[in-house]
């Protein structure tokens, strides 16, 4: 069971995190061109490798996102502020996250060459299928009695702060959705948890549970590669 200590609305163009009677804003900001280009272009260089049956020569890139979270204290640590590696993928758009069930469902018992032309369909048509206001993991560790120190910080707390380590290198900040269909989720929200575990099962392979889903909603990009036109800079 997820024990979130606040509700989270989405608006029109803003997010709301409800405590009790206090609400609190933060803006919808769409990732701009340079970011989904650098994203979807370093994951078809590794789908090319893929598909000539090469090991991908790097995993870090637009898949591998440090997420930095604070809140709470786990019982064997005496700080709460915590930074863990993610896997960060897109978040699907309200009319298309359907499509995109319906398109794993129907291949995920095809070869190789099939998937990875399913997901280069994907990584190509970003805008069709894709939003540009949020990103998507999944919360693989937390599990029975066991809780992760992000998990027991977003619970608390759901501001984040996300950093890809690459040339460019960019920063996304905002608020974090956890998703179990067993709570009170929407009907958008729980495709987007079918969704996250089938396209991180369609390459991974069959898992024997689904693991809870994490909406990276967006409020603010910056560029932080080092040099001229970076070091910080606020582009979204």
């Amino acid at each position: 069971m997820i024990e979130v200590e606040y509700r989270i609305k989405e608006g029109n163009g803003f997010i709301e995190v409800v405590r009790g009677m206090e609400v609190e804003k933060y803006p919808l900001v769409k990732l701009p061109d340079g970011f989904v280009e650098w994203s979807t272009g370093e994951r078809l260089k590794v789908l090319d490798m893929v598909k000539e049956h090469k090991f991908p020569e790097y995993l870090e890139g637009p898949h591998n996102g440090m997420v930095a979270t604070c809140g709470n204290k786990r019982e064997d640590d005496v700080i709460s502020i915590n930074n863990a590696v993610k896997g960060v993928g897109y978040l699907p758009k309200k009319e298309m996250v359907d499509e995109l069930i319906n398109i794993m469902k129907n291949t995920k018992k095809e070869g190789l060459s099939k998937k990875v032309g399913v997901l280069y369909d994907f990584y190509k048509n970003f805008d069709k299928y894709f939003r540009r206001d949020g990103l998507l993991s999944l919360e693989l560790y937390t599990h029975g009695d066991y809780r992760t120190k992000t998990y027991l910080n977003l619970i608390k707390n759901p501001e984040y702060a996300m950093v890809f380590l690459d040339m460019p290198t960019f920063q996304v900040k905002g608020v974090a959705r956890l998703i179990h269909p067993n709570e009170d989720v929407s009907d958008y929200e729980k495709k987007v948890f079918e969704y996250a575990n089938l396209i991180h099962s369609y390459f991974h392979g069959h898992f024997s549970r689904d693991f809870i889903a994490i909406i990276f909603y967006i409020s603010r990009v910056f560029d932080s590669t080092p040099g001229k036109g970076g070091k910080g800079v606020r582009i979204g």
